[in-house]
C-alpha cells in the first residue's frame, strides 16, 4: 500500500513539472544569427572586429532584384514603377537608412571647377535612356550591383541599421514585402543577412513543431507495433512525452533561444529516452515473466538496469559535451543543452517509467508469447553465427575497415553557404538566382593599411590600390572593386567628359592634386564608407560568388601571395577581412574541433568503462566496436560528396554518444551473468536473449527517429538523419557480431550446450 502511494505520489509530481514546463513553453523564443557561426577567440576575428569599428558592417543590406517583364530593363514604364519603388523603400520601410536603384544613381561631370550631379537615367526620355543604357551596361560600379549581368533585372539596394534583432528584421521584411505586392512586381528576388535572418527563423520555428509531432507519431507507431496493449503504449509514450516536456520547458525556463540546429532537439530527446523506456520496461516484463512478483521485479530492473541506463545517458550526454571544444557558439550551446537533454530525460524515466508501471501486471503491458519467440529465435541465431564464424568476422571486420578509411580520404571540407538554405525553397532559389545573375551575395573585403605615416590620400597609395583592383578583376568569381580608388577614378572620368577611358587613378600628381579637391567636397557619408574619417584606414569591397570554402582559400591565398610580389608592402599593406572570411575559416575550425572533441570523449569514455568493468581487456573491447560507427559515418560523408561544414560535424558526437549505449548494455549485461557464476560463452547466451532483444529494438527505433529527418529542407539536417540512422544500425552490426568474438578473442570461450 505505502509503495502504491509512493508510485501516486511520483506520478502527480510530475504531472505538476509537466504542467508547469507546457506553460513556460509559450516564452521559446526562435532566432538565426550568422555571425554567431563565426569562430570565437580568434585573431581573425578580432582584426574583423576591429576593421568593423572604423566602418559599417559588409552585411547590412537587404538587395530587392526584379526582373524586367519586357526583357530589358531600358524600358521607361519598368523603370518609373521602379522609381516609384525605390522612393517608398527609402521613406517608409523601418531600419532602411537608404535605398539605391539606377534611378536614384547620379552620374558627377566636372565643368567650370564644379561638380555637377547629373541622372545617371533618364526615365521620361526614350532616346536619352538609350545612351543611358549604353553607358551603364559597361559601367563596372553598376552591372552585379544595381543591374544584372544580363540587362533584365534590376536591384535595388537598401542600406540598414546594424545588427537588427529579429523582431526588427520581421517588421523590415514585412514592410518591405508589402510595398513590393502594391507595386505589382513578379516573380521578385530577396537577399541580405536581415532577410536571411528573419525568413530562416520562421523555417527553423516550423521544423521544429513538424519534427516534435512528427518523431512522436513515429514512436506510437512503432510502440503500438511492439506491445500491442494500450497500458504498455501508454506508459511508454507517457514517460518519453514527459521528459520531452520538462526540456522544452528547461529551455524556455534558461531563455535559450532556438535556431535551425534545435530542429534536431525533439527527436534526440524522444530517441534518446525512448532507449532508456525500452530497456526498463524489457526487464520489467522478462522479471514478471519469470514468476517474480511487481515490487520485486522493479527492485531487480532498477539494480540491474538503472545503472547501465544511468551510464549510457552518460556516454550519451559526454558525445554532445565533446562539442564544447568547437570554437563555433552554436555548435558549443547545442553540445551543452543537449548533454543537459539527456540528463534531464534520464532522470525523468528512470524515476516516472518504474512508477506507471509496477501499477500494471505483465499481460496488461505487453502481448508476450508470441513476440518472446521471434526475438529468441532472433538472437539464438545472432549468437550461433558469432560463435561459429569468428573468422569470417574478423576478415569482413577487416575488409570494412579498410573501405571506410578510403571513404574517409574522400571528406571534403569544401562548404558552401547555399547549403545553409532549405532545398527547394524560395530563399535559396533566390539566392541561386543572385549567385548567376549578379555576382553573388557575399563580399570579400580588404583593409588598407597605409604605412608610417601615410593616409588614403596619398597618391602612391592609391595607385597602389588600383593597382591591386585590376589584378582583382581578372578573378571570375569576384565583381569589380569599390574602393576610395574608385572615388578618384570617378572624378577622372568626371572631369574628361564623362568618358569612360580615364575610369583610371592618374598617374601625373598635378591632376591626382586638383581632384584631391574634389573629392574633399565628397559627402561625408559616402567617403567614411571607403576610409576612416583620419585617413588613416581604407576599405576595398567587392561581391564574390560562392565558390566554396576550400576554393575561397585557394584564392585569398593566390592574391595574397601576388600582392607580396607585386605591392611594397612598405608603403601600403592589404589584409583580407570580411564575413565570408570568418564563414570560411569554419571549416578548419570544424575539423580540429572535432577530433579534439572525439578523442576527448573517447578518454571519458574509456575511465567510465574502466571504473565499471575495473578490467582493461574489458575496456578494449568496450571501445572498439564503437570505432566502427565512427569509421562508416566518415566514409558516407567521403562517398556520398557530403561537405563536412559546421552542422554536419556534430554527426560524429550524436554518432559516438548513442552507440556507445548498446555496447554498455550488452556488457553490463554480460558482466551481471559472468557474477552470478555463469560460463562466458553462456553469459554470452543469455545477454543475446535479454540484452540483445532491447538493444535492437532499441535501435530499430532510433533508426526510424532520424530517418525522419530526411524529410527536412535543411541539407546539413538531411544528412544528420541520413548518417546516423545507417551509423547506428552499423554500430547494433559491431555489438551483435564483433563484441562476442572480441570477449572469445581476449577472454577465451567454452563449448555451449
Amino acid at each position: 500500500m505505502r509503495g502504491r502511494v509512493l508510485n501516486y505520489g511520483i506520478i502527480g509530481l510530475f504531472a505538476v513539472l509537466l504542467g508547469f514546463a507546457i506553460w513556460q513553453a509559450q516564452f521559446l523564443r526562435f532566432n538565426y544569427d550568422f555571425e554567431a557561426f563565426f569562430p570565437q577567440d580568434d585573431e581573425v576575428l578580432d582584426f574583423y572586429n576591429f576593421f568593423r569599428q572604423q566602418f559599417e558592417p559588409d552585411d547590412n543590406f537587404v538587395i530587392v532584384a526584379l526582373p524586367s517583364p519586357a526583357g530589358s530593363v531600358f524600358d521607361t514604364t519598368f523603370l518609373q514603377r521602379i522609381d516609384r519603388l525605390t522612393h517608398r523603400l527609402d521613406s517608409s520601410v523601418p531600419y532602411v537608412l537608404e535605398a539605391q536603384s539606377i534611378t536614384t544613381l547620379k552620374r558627377p561631370i566636372i565643368a567650370a571647377g564644379t561638380v555637377l550631379e547629373l541622372p545617371a537615367v533618364h526615365l521620361h526620355n526614350a532616346e536619352k535612356l538609350r545612351k543611358d543604357s549604353i553607358k551603364l551596361a559597361s559601367d563596372p560600379r553598376v552591372v552585379d550591383r544595381l543591374l544584372s549581368g544580363d540587362l533584365q533585372s534590376v536591384a535595388i539596394v537598401l542600406k540598414t541599421e546594424k545588427r537588427l534583432s529579429l523582431q526588427d528584421a520581421y517588421a523590415m521584411r514585412d514592410s518591405i514585402y508589402t510595398a513590393v505586392e502594391e507595386g505589382q512586381f513578379k516573380q521578385v528576388r530577396y537577399a541580405g543577412r536581415s532577410f536571411y535572418q528573419s525568413v530562416l527563423a520562421d523555417k527553423a520555428k516550423e521544423e521544429f513543431i513538424f519534427y516534435t509531432a512528427l518523431s512522436a507519431a513515429i514512436v506510437f507507431i512503432i510502440l503500438i507495433l511492439l506491445f500491442k496493449k494500450f497500458w504498455g503504449v501508454f506508459i511508454a509514450l507517457m514517460s518519453v512525452l514527459t521528459s520531452m516536456g520538462l526540456f522544452i520547458g528547461f529551455l524556455a525556463l534558461i531563455g535559450r533561444e532556438l535556431d535551425p540546429m534545435s530542429n534536431l532537439f525533439p527527436i534526440l530527446m524522444i530517441i534518446v529516452g525512448i532507449s532508456d523506456v525500452i530497456h526498463i520496461m524489457s526487464k520489467y516484463i522478462d522479471e514478471q515473466n519469470k514468476g517474480i512478483g511487481r515490487k520485486r521485479a522493479i527492485q531487480v530492473t532498477i539494480r540491474e538496469v538503472g545503472l547501465a541506463t544511468f551510464l549510457t545517458s552518460a556516454t550519451t550526454a559526454i558525445g554532445f559535451a565533446s562539442l564544447l571544444t568547437s570554437n563555433i557558439l552554436p555548435i558549443r550551446t547545442f553540445g551543452a543543452t543537449a548533454a543537459a537533454g539527456v540528463f534531464i530525460a534520464y532522470g525523468s524515466i528512470i524515476t516516472l517509467t518504474p512508477a506507471l508501471i509496477s501499477l500494471f501486471e505483465v499481460h496488461n503491458i505487453i502481448r508476450t508469447k508470441r513476440k518472446r519467440s521471434f526475438w529468441d529465435s532472433l538472437m539464438q541465431r545472432f549468437f550461433w553465427f558469432s560463435y561459429r564464424q569468428q573468422r569470417a568476422i574478423w576478415v569482413g571486420a577487416i575488409v570494412f575497415i579498410g573501405i571506410c578509411i578510403l571513404g574517409i580520404s574522400q571528406v571534403s571540407t569544401d562548404t558552401h553557404l547555399s547549403n545553409s538554405f532549405p532545398r527547394h525553397d524560395k530563399v535559396r532559389a533566390d539566392f541561386q538566382f543572385l549567385e548567376t545573375d549578379f555576382g553573388g551575395v557575399r563580399n570579400m573585403e580588404f583593409a588598407i593599411l597605409p604605412q608610417d605615416s601615410l593616409t588614403m590620400n596619398n597618391h602612391a597609395v592609391l595607385l597602389a590600390t588600383a593597382t591591386l583592383e585590376e589584378q582583382l578583376q581578372t578573378y571570375p568569381s569576384l565583381s569589380s572593386p569599390i574602393s576610395p580608388a574608385t572615388v578618384y577614378r570617378t572624378l577622372h572620368q568626371a572631369s574628361k567628359g564623362d568618358n569612360p577611358a580615364y575610369y583610371t587613378v592618374p598617374d601625373d600628381a598635378s591632376t591626382f592634386t586638383r581632384l584631391q579637391r574634389y573629392a574633399a567636397r565628397a559627402p561625408a557619408s559616402a567617403m567614411n564608407v571607403l576610409q576612416s574619417e583620419d585617413g588613416k584606414y581604407g576599405r576595398l569591397t567587392m561581391k564574390f560568388t560562392d565558390v566554396g570554402s576550400d576554393s575561397s582559400k585557394a584564392l585569398r591565398k593566390d592574391i595574397t601571395a601576388w600582392i607580396g610580389q607585386n605591392i611594397d608592402t612598405s608603403l601600403v599593406q592589404f589584409e583580407i577581412t570580411g564575413t565570408a572570411l570568418l564563414f570560411d575559416k569554419n571549416s578548419d575550425y570544424v575539423r580540429d574541433s572535432m577530433i579534439s572533441g572525439l578523442g576527448l570523449a573517447f578518454l571519458i569514455v574509456s575511465l567510465l568503462m574502466a571504473l565499471l568493468f575495473r578490467n582493461w581487456k574489458m575496456v578494449v573491447i568496450s571501445l572498439i566496436p564503437n570505432i566502427i560507427p565512427l569509421l562508416v559515418s566518415g566514409a558516407l560523408i567521403g562517398y556520398l560528396g557530403i561537405e563536412l561544414d559546421a552542422a554536419t560535424s556534430i554527426i560524429f558526437a550524436i554518432a559516438f554518444g548513442i552507440a556507445v549505449d548498446d555496447t554498455i548494455h550488452f556488457l553490463s549485461k554480460f558482466k551481471l551473468e559472468l557474477n552470478k557464476g555463469q560460463k562466458i560463452v553462456h553469459a554470452i547466451r543469455t545477454t543475446f536473449r535479454e540484452s540483445g532483444k532491447a538493444i535492437t529494438l532499441t535501435t530499430i527505433i532510433l533508426f526510424f527517429g532520424f530517418m525522419i529527418l530526411i524529410s527536412s529542407s535543411y541539407p546539413p539536417t538531411f544528412y544528420v538523419g541520413l548518417l546516423i540512422s545507417i551509423t547506428l544500425l552499423s554500430a547494433l552490426i559491431a555489438d551483435l557480431l564483433l563484441i562476442p568474438v572480441l570477449i572469445y578473442t581476449f577472454m577465451g570461450k567454452d563449448k555451449p550446450n
